[in-house]
């Protein structure tokens, strides 16, 4: 900067300053480098990271509203700036992270109203459903999911999640036709996507709820050949595991559930490795249940949920076990992580009782 100060490459210098400063935490001074290159170099390609980059700075500082307001002050003082579309989406994304959900409906719309011809619409579009979700305003969110499917420019990995998030919704309002509608519509249009995977597992889901048991069953079964590898492929063994149970054949829903608590170490494989336990105990195993609850706190001690409830699981079997000492303990760990409301409810209850003893 200070030897070729006509160089072409002087706004990428202090670009690169003002990430040096960022990366040793030295915000002010990382933000003063990158409005270095807006205020010397308006028109760099640079201008769009550089106000990114402003923005981190601000944030990291503490000053949310400033953040905001960057782009509006950028564009104010260069109205006729090639990148002005790109940075009122930015913005709009920035309302998002922040969570300011209202604000960034506002944003995202007046975008997609503003240029209805821009290649980002279906972005645009998707993204006004998501914060939409986030305020529950969901029937508005199914309909703008749909037209961001619909959009023009929306690629098949966005159009593809747009359909299977509209389906989604459609099911947690019990529009259960809408929901199939939409699952077979992605099914047939984009079948080589994660999200089709997913789409034939929510439709045995469909099924499941609507109480046609055989045809559920048999979309989990397609779903598993389909897509062995599947996220939705481990889910719908959980689905199959889960119904086994209920329709009394103990030795299948083992099967399924062991197939996936032992081929995962996601929140899936806490949920199969739960439902192992759940079966002992059901069969009044409870040594094995002990085993099985333990396994869930040792192996996926992440997902703070399902250990909760095995921490449940794991004292009422202590208590037939006639361990009260260590029913004690369980109970009170299940209560201590508070991540499930109802197993902390009834944890609660149980130790209540086993001190009134």
């Amino acid at each position: 900067v200070t030897a070729f100060p006509s160089s072409e490459l002087v706004p990428r210098a202090l670009y690169s300053i003002g990430d040096s400063h960022y990366n040793l935490q030295q915000y002010a001074e990382a933000e003063k480098a990158y409005r270095q290159v807006i205020d010397r170099f308006p028109q760099s390609p640079l201008v769009a990271d550089a106000l990114s980059g402003i923005q981190y700075c601000l944030l990291a500082q503490g000053k949310q509203q400033e953040a905001v307001q960057v782009i509006d002050q950028y564009i104010e003082a260069n109205p006729g700036t090639g990148i002005v579309e790109e940075l009122q989406l930015k913005k709009a994304d920035l309302l998002y992270n922040q969570k300011q959900y209202a604000a960034a409906v506002n944003e995202f719309q007046a975008f997609v109203s503003k240029y209805p011809n821009s290649p980002h619409v279906a972005t645009a579009l998707f993204w006004s459903a998501k914060s939409l979700i986030a305020l529950n305003r969901l029937s508005e969110a199914a309909s703008t999911f749909e037209r961001a499917a619909g959009a023009s420019g929306a690629t098949a990995q966005l159009a593809a999640n747009a359909l299977l998030e509209a389906g989604r919704v459609y099911f947690q309002q019990k529009q259960y036709d809408q929901a199939l509608r939409l699952f077979s519509n992605l099914e047939s249009k984009y079948p080589t996507t994660d999200a089709a995977a997913e789409a034939s597992y929510m439709k045995g889901r469909v099924f499941w709820e609507n109480g046609d048991l055989q045809e559920a069953k048999n979309q989990f079964e397609f779903v598993i050949q389909k897509h062995p590898a599947s996220d939705a492929a481990a889910r719908s063994k959980v689905s199959l595991a889960q119904m086994s149970l209920k329709a009394g054949d103990v030795a299948k829903a083992q099967t399924y559930a062991q197939e996936v608590a032992t081929s995962r170490n996601d929140v899936l494989g806490a949920e199969a490795q739960y439902l192992i336990a759940s079966i002992f105990a059901e069969r009044k195993e409870w040594q094995n249940a002990v085993t099985a609850y333990l396994r869930v706190r040792y192996v996926f001690p992440s997902f703070e949920e399902w250990v909760t409830k095995a921490y449940l699981g794991l004292g009422i079997a202590y208590e037939n076990l006639k361990d009260i000492p260590k029913a004690r303990e369980a109970y009170q760990n299940a209560v201590k992580l508070k991540k499930d409301e109802q197993s902390v409810a009834e944890a609660q209850r149980r130790l209540n009782e086993l001190e009134r003893r």
